[in-house]
């Protein structure tokens, strides 16, 4: 069995390795860096594994050599959100380039002039379920039914603007062209829940407070109503045609100012 010190010495190395590599993500505006950080994430997710594997050898072996020795995982966190950084940044340039290298000749006369997407502004996606609808008929509009995108360079836009827990349910699978039908289809059935999602906008519009001050209350309350409004219509659901329930309940809510 390895001894405590030369585990220790793989440990920190393993470390360093990954920390060298989050280091290019600050340097991406020298494109050597940022063609090598392309090359470098390739390998971050086995750099991650080999050190969570090492630290766990670390935690073990440290406990049988002192019995008070407390196993500490802070590293790991450290780690995690330096991988994440990395895969996230090199999804983005991956991207740039897909779009660059695509060549004209090779798309359909009906689409010789593609859409100049990496100057795109994409909405993100952090997993709050009340953005969900906007985000994903953006994104749907601008990358999902764009023809001139090959699947590899959906996938590698997909990821570029998620962050949090859309973001980690994806980001492990290979960048290839089966695997964006694939994580498509995870935040689907992840985010798209019809009933959810109705029920959650139809309560947000019900729990619009009444408004006292004409003001200073009622650009806000327009701004919520319209805002759920909308994502419901995304929903294929229309609750402001012909609906006398929600008109009733809105002219209860301004009763103090008509």
């Amino acid at each position: 069995m390895a001894n405590l010190s030369i585990i220790t010495a793989k440990k920190e190395a393993l470390f360093a390795q990954i920390n060298d590599v989050y280091n290019l993500t600050l340097k991406i505006s020298d494109k050597g860096i940022a063609q090598k950080l392309i090359i470098k994430s390739n390998s971050i997710n086995r750099l991650r594994q080999e050190f969570s594997d090492i630290l766990d050898a670390y935690n073990e072996l440290a406990m049988k050599e002192d019995v008070k020795f407390t196993p500490n995982y802070a590293p790991l966190s450290a780690v995690d959100d330096m991988v994440d950084q990395v895969i996230h940044t090199a999804t983005i340039l991956q991207a740039k380039q897909a779009v660059k290298q695509s060549p004209a000749t090779s798309l359909p006369a009906t689409i010789q002039c593609p859409l100049k997407l990496p100057k795109l502004e994409l909405k993100r996606f952090n997993g709050d379920p009340i953005e969900w609808v906007s985000f994903i008929n953006l994104f749907n509009s601008a990358i999902h039914e764009n023809n001139t995108l090959t699947p590899v360079a959906k996938l590698q836009y997909l990821l570029s603007v998620l962050s949090n827990e859309p973001f980690n349910l994806i980001k492990s699978l290979p960048i290839s062209d089966k695997n964006y039908e694939v994580a498509y289809n995870i935040l689907k059935e992840r985010y798209h829940s019809q009933r959810r999602l109705t029920s959650l906008h139809l309560n947000k519009i019900l729990d619009l407070p009444t408004i006292h001050h004409m003001a200073k209350q009622m650009c806000n309350f327009i701004t919520i109503y319209s805002k759920n409004t909308e994502n419901l219509k995304g929903l294929n659901i229309d609750i402001t045609t012909n609906n006398s329930l929600l008109s009733a309940m809105l002219l209860r809510k301004m009763d103090s100012i008509l």
